[in-house]
This record gives C-alpha cells, structure tokens and sequence, in this order.
C-alpha cells in the first residue's frame, strides 16, 4: 500500500499496449500504409535476380600410387602422400582458384559492364553471387545467381565447361609427373641392380664362393672326416712306436700317413685364401666370407623386389596418364530459371510494415510518455525538455544557445 492508500502499478500491461495503439490508430493506419505502398513499390523496380542449380559429381578416387599396393604405410609420414589424389579436393580447388575468378569476370566482363574501378569489387560480386557446397553422399552443388536467366545459365554453364577443362589438364599432368617419377626410380633401380649383381661376380671370383650354406657345409664335413681320421692314424703310429723298431716299414708308413693327413688338413683350413678356384671354403675365412656374401645376396634380392614393384606401378601410370580423364558427371545441368530468386515481395512488404510498426510505436510511446510526465513531474519534464531542445541542430551549434535550465 502506498502512503495515498492506492495501489501502485508498475510496468504497463498488454491492454496497456492495445490502449495506445487504439489512440493512435489512424496515425498507424496512415504511416503504415504509405510504407506498405512504398514497399510494394521497391520491390516492383528493385533489380530482380535469378538463381540455376547444378549437381555434379566428381569421378571416384583414384586408388594410383604407394598406398594402394602398401595400405598399412603411413605415405604421409613418409613425404609422398602428394602422389596420391583425391579428386573431391582438386575439384573443390579449381572452384575456389582465383584462375576461375578472373575467367569469370573477364569472359562476361563483369569490369565493364558493372563500372568497376577495382578487382576486388568483382572477386566480391564473385563471393556473393556463385556458391557451391559438398553434399553429404559426395557430390558438389553448385549455385549461381544473375540478372537475367539466360545469364545464370550461361555462368553456370561456364564454370562447369571450366571446371571439366582443368581437371583433365592437372589430372594429365599429376598422371605426367608419376609416370616420368616412377621411370626414373625404375633407371636408378636398374642401375643399383646392375651394380650389385657385378660386385657379387667380382666377389665370387675372388673367393670362388658360389653358394655359402653349402660350400661351409661341405668344408666342415670335409675337416671333420679328416680330423677323424687323423686321430686313428696318430693313435695307430704310437702304437707301432711302442711295438715296433723306429727303422721298421709299418713305422714309416704309419708317420708318412699322419704327415699327409696332416698336410691335407692344414690345406683345407687355408683353402680360399690363395686359391679362387677351391670349391672348399677356408674355416678361417667362413665368417667374413659368409657376411660378405649375404650382404651382396641381399642388396640383390632388394634391388629385385623394388624393381618388381615399380614395373606395374610404371605401367598403371602410362595407363593413367593416356586414359580418358572426362570422368566427372553433370548429375544436373543448369537450366534456365523461370523464377525471380529475389527479392521476396512478401518478404520485403513484411518486413518494412513490422520495423515501421515498431518504430512509429516507440515514438508514441516516447510523446505519450513526454505527456504523463508533464503532468505528473513538472520538473523532470523541464529537464527532458531542455534536452531535447538544446540538441536541435541550431540549439546545439548555434548562437541563441542557452545552457541554462529554467
């Protein structure tokens, strides 16, 4: 309860709102219906625009390069992920080019015919007027808005001739530039095949080594048969030493037979070092000669599988690069539109009668406020009013100023 025993109200209600309205219904009635007319009347003269639409599809990725024949490489770890194309990219790539952009403007000489002074103002019409955008399934939708029909249908058209043009051409020199790539990987290859095949031809006749398992196989074999029976003629010559007179034949014979024994072992052991020709491999010699010879089989065996994997990849290259690259699809041509885009007459009558609607209220509003004011609080009325007097233009700049509040 207030000090006067009436009750209070604030903040204005929705009938509140109506009320006002109601009293100054003809002042809406007027104003809104010269903005209606108004609007209607932008909208019979402003430019009208119309929009085509056009789907395409771009061919499917080609599967061409390392990671086809590796998929559990990582390429891109390794620097030659830019082998690999993906064709949705260098498409969405041509589209957004800056080349596309100025063929545009200069095949419909957009310069000209807009009165442009600068570029920018066209790579701006260019933004605003031609969109495109990735569709979920894969396909590119593509946008294109004029002033005329016949011209949304031929700048369509344009960029989408265009579009076809510069994907064959990078497509035919990507294909190029992996076949002229992989040739000469496939010399180099050669090259260090032949290399390696004439260092193990050098090796094997320096060692005489032809086949390592078997040779050392037969080695040891062989020194052990020897040393084998060595040891039974050794053991037989004590004998005879014992039994026998020093000067007696089975003495000679026996310690004639341990020398040789002796000798042909000693022989097998250095075998290789001097002589290339020996089938045997020296036991002294086994693990050098053996480390040698895998390394050089190895380099070979290398060299052959490198060579094996970019014979295929150089032909699928040629293929590609000779191949016919006019594979996108047009799911859409651009037809010619038979509608105005824009603008909305509707739309533009509706939105400037609701702005006028809001605007001429809060002027009401704000001149009934003015009223209570004056007649509930005369002195915060004269402080409005001093206010707004003193910011007319002649009140605030000129020389009848007062800055004096009564």
């Amino acid at each position: 309860m207030s000090p006067s025993g009436k009750n209070e109200q604030v903040g204005a209600t929705l009938w509140d709102h109506l009320a006002l309205i109601m009293k100054w219904r003809k002042l809406f009635t007027v104003v809104l219906t010269f903005v209606a007319i108004g609007a209607v009347a932008y909208a019979l003269v402003a430019q009208v625009w119309f929009k085509t639409e056009s789907r395409i599809l771009p061919p499917p990725a080609n599967n061409f390069g390392l990671g086809s024949i590796l998929p559990g490489l990582n390429m891109g770890a390794l620097g030659a992920g830019s082998l690999l194309s993906d064709e949705s990219n260098l498409v969405a790539n041509v589209l957004e080019s800056r080349t596309l952009r100025d063929a545009v403007i200069d095949t419909f000489q957009w310069m000209e015919r807009e009165e442009y002074k600068y570029r920018i103002s066209a790579y701006k019409r260019y933004t605003k007027l031609i969109q495109w955008e990735l569709t979920e399934d894969g396909a590119i939708s593509l946008e294109v808005e004029e002033e005329s029909p016949e011209l949304a249908q031929s700048t369509a058209q344009f960029i989408l001739d265009y579009l076809m043009s510069e994907y064959i051409r990078i497509s035919t020199l990507q294909a190029g530039q992996q076949r002229s790539f992989i040739e000469k990987r496939v010399d180099e290859n050669l090259k260090a095949i032949e290399i390696a095949e004439n260092s193990m031809m050098a090796f094997q006749k320096q060692t005489g080594v032809i086949s390592v398992e078997d040779q050392l196989r037969t080695s040891v074999e062989a020194v052990a048969q020897l040393s084998t029976e060595l040891y039974s003629a050794e053991v037989q010559l004590e004998v005879f030493k014992k039994t026998l007179p020093p000067s007696s034949s089975e003495v000679l014979m026996a310690q004639q037979q341990v020398n040789a024994l002796r000798d042909k072992l000693d022989e097998l052991n250095e075998v290789g070092e001097n002589n290339s020709k020996d089938f045997f491999i020296s036991i002294n010699q086994g693990p050098e000669v053996g480390i040698q010879f895998f390394r050089l089989q190895r380099e070979i065996e290398t060299q052959a599988l490198i060579l094996q994997f970019l014979i295929p990849q150089m032909e699928q290259a040629k293929i590609l690069e000779e191949q016919d690259k006019s594979t996108m699809i047009v799911l859409d041509q651009p037809m010619l539109p038979d509608r105005k885009s824009r603008p909305k007459r509707a739309l533009v009558v509706i939105a400037a009668l609701f702005v006028a609607f809001i605007v001429l209220y809060l002027i009401v509003a704000f001149i009934e406020w003015l009223r209570l004011m004056q007649i509930r609080d005369k002195e915060q009325y004269e402080k409005v009013d001093f206010v707004l007097d003193s910011a007319k233009p002649t009140r605030f700049f000129g020389k009848d100023r007062n800055d004096s509040i009564e």
